[in-house]
């Protein structure tokens, strides 16, 4: 599930007289550094509570700079074992 992170900077240029551009470029820097954070957070968190399949996940959990004030963290579906740690499985 994606879920939208939004900045509202309206204020920004009047309050501290700052440009279109400079305020684009903070809040790319501020979108890419939540990013990020959360895709440590992530790692951090599969880090404590897997074992034997830490690698495997960890592998597959990337950082993708999507562009200009986009940024996302995304689980990979090539490896199906780490899919299934993500979503769960049924019982055999």
């Amino acid at each position: 599930m994606i879920v939208p992170i939004v900045i509202d900077a309206s204020s920004l240029q009047d309050e501290f007289t700052m440009s279109k551009q400079d305020i684009e470029e903070m809040i790319d820097q501020t979108v890419k550094s939540i990013s990020l954070e959360y895709y440590r957070l992530w790692g951090k968190e599969a880090s404590k509570n897997l074992n034997s399949t830490r690698n495997r996940y960890l592998n597959n959990l990337i950082y993708v700079d999507e562009g200009k004030m986009r940024g996302a963290v995304v689980l990979r579906d090539e490896d199906p074992l780490a899919m299934m740690l993500e979503d769960g499985v049924s019982a055999f």
